[in-house]
């Protein structure tokens, strides 16, 4: 069951499913669909598979606005 998290952001409530995941090798980020802002992930929820259209072959997406 997807979890629902508030964008820190947008403040928009985003369902788990919806986002869309990015990595630079050292940190993977939950991208939010409304306002793309790439929000850090921990480093536990990091390592636990991510949805299949996710862990594709397509090339990861550019994190433009990464903070940190």
């Amino acid at each position: 069951m997807p979890t629902t998290r508030t964008c820190p952001y947008c403040h928009t409530p985003i369902r788990s499913d919806r986002c869309e995941y990015a990595t630079n090798g050292a940190y993977t980020y939950r991208i939010c669909p409304d306002c793309d802002y790439s929000m850090p992930m921990p480093a536990m929820v990091a390592s636990t598979p991510r949805p299949a259209d996710a862990a594709s072959d397509r090339p990861a997406p550019v994190v433009a606005n990464a903070t940190g």
